[in-house]
């Protein structure tokens, strides 16, 4: 079986995941804030090459579920904020990848 999404919680995960592949390293290893991830316009990543992992995949950095209440509100992404947000999110992510 090959992961076809990779869901990232909370700041922290994206620059940690930043390491696994030369487009995530562009997008999220300057990402201290989710915040700038959006701002960035990389909430998705897409196509995503890692190393051993056949078919390319889609990463998604999201509010971290011990801090959704205070943070998710903050969120955006194309006219969307907080919750809305963030599910549109996982939702491009997956038809990226054709789940």
């Amino acid at each position: 079986m090959q992961p076809r999404l990779a869901l990232s919680l909370g700041a922290h995960a994206p620059r940690f995941l930043a390491q696994l592949s030369p487009e995530l390293h562009k997008a999220w290893s300057q990402v201290r804030q989710l915040r700038t991830a959006d701002e960035q316009g990389s909430g998705v990543v897409h196509p995503v090459t890692i190393t051993g992992v056949e078919k390319p995949i889609a990463a998604v950095a999201l509010t971290h579920p011990a801090y959704r209440q205070l943070n998710a509100r903050y969120r955006c992404y194309g006219n969307l904020e907080g919750e809305l947000a963030e599910q549109a999110l996982v939702r491009d992510a997956m038809a990226k990848v054709g789940l």
